[in-house]
């Protein structure tokens, strides 16, 4: 059998092809649901960062931010905090380690840098 080819070329396809035959429908048997026997990974937890407070004059609050990956605060947050000095993040989901940075911002919206990083690993 030949099958059309770019200009100058032959496309030959031997031996003759048969179509294929498949069992009716009703003769396959349906795999098992394997989602429904996969175990349950919705457990959640929380963690409490608390740091010492900024005594600069204008201080608004601070910001907590969460990561899952050290120096990436990309998980939640960030967390704005106008008075105390903890906040707890919630709805952690458990089998992980989670990273934590806080900063201070003022009035006029100015932002510390973030502070030296913390981990804790909820599993």
């Amino acid at each position: 059998m030949t099958a059309p080819a770019m200009p100058g070329q032959t496309a030959v396809f031997a031996p003759p092809f048969q179509a294929a035959t498949y069992p009716p429908a009703s003769a396959v048997t349906p795999l098992p649901d394997r989602v429904a026997h996969a175990p349950a990974t919705s457990a959640t937890t929380s963690a409490t960062v608390s740091w010492n407070p900024n005594n600069e004059p204008g201080l608004a609050g601070y910001r907590v931010y969460v990561g899952a990956t050290s120096g990436y605060y990309t998980f939640a947050g960030p967390f704005e905090v106008s008075s105390g000095t903890s906040y707890t993040v919630t709805n952690l989901p458990s089998g992980a380690t989670y990273y934590f940075a806080v900063s201070a911002f003022d009035t006029a919206g100015n932002e510390s840098s973030k502070s030296a990083e913390v981990s804790k690993s909820l599993f």
